[in-house]
């Protein structure tokens, strides 16, 4: 019997989607399952990229693997490469068009994002210290406000704080910023109980 498990992908820009992989699969029969050209997407299991001629089972050892599909760069081939400089502003720039983002400024990325069933922006502000220190990610909707104790009220706007220490220079802003709409709507999915326990703890929620 043919070994097969759902593995749930992650794609640039959208929610992971559950696809059924057999032991034969490729990372290429992957791309063209899910509609994408071979040419211009890579796929990644556990921050491994894969050839197109190997196969997604070979490297999906848990339920807790993390299987995406990413965008090849305009600068550098592959998105993981390390850069510096303009070339690595360059390379955030292109990153974060692919998924939506418009520039607003020297450093600053603004898009339309959803979560919890709300409309709102999403920011993206690179320090000038950057890769080096980690992007802050800010919304303009205040009904996240004080709703858990990674959102922060900054007063015209309000942060999903992410540690210094959880970010390191390889990183790259748009997977923080996915990362940052992946627990937002988290929120949404919490249960009565988790919100009374939050509560007792002191934490404001409106």
């Amino acid at each position: 019997m043919v070994q097969e498990r759902v593995v749930h992908v992650q794609l640039v820009g959208g929610d992971s989607v559950p696809v059924n992989v057999d032991a034969n699969m490729t990372a290429g029969d992957l791309k063209r399952e899910l509609g994408f050209d071979e040419r211009e997407f890579i796929v990644r299991v556990n921050n491994v990229t894969l050839r197109d001629h190997e196969r997604i089972l070979n490297y999906v050892m848990s339920d807790r693997d993390t299987v995406e599909i990413l965008p090849v760069t305009d600068v550098g081939r592959v998105s993981r490469n390390f850069l510096t400089g303009e070339e690595r502003f360059r390379q955030e720039d292109t990153l974060l068009r692919r998924i939506g983002f418009g520039r607003i400024g020297e450093r600053r990325y603004v898009a339309a994002a959803r979560a919890c069933g709300r409309i709102f922006r999403i920011y993206v502000t690179l320090p000038e210290t950057f890769p080096y220190s980690r992007p802050v990610i800010t919304i303009d909707d205040r009904w996240f406000a004080g709703r858990h104790r990674c959102i922060i009220d900054r007063g015209n706007e309000i942060e999903v704080h992410f540690h210094d220490s959880d970010w390191e220079p390889w990183m790259h802003a748009h997977h923080l910023a996915l990362n940052a709409l992946r627990f937002l709507n988290s929120i949404g999915r919490r249960d009565p109980l988790w919100w009374a326990l939050e509560r007792l703890a002191g934490f404001s929620h409106r």
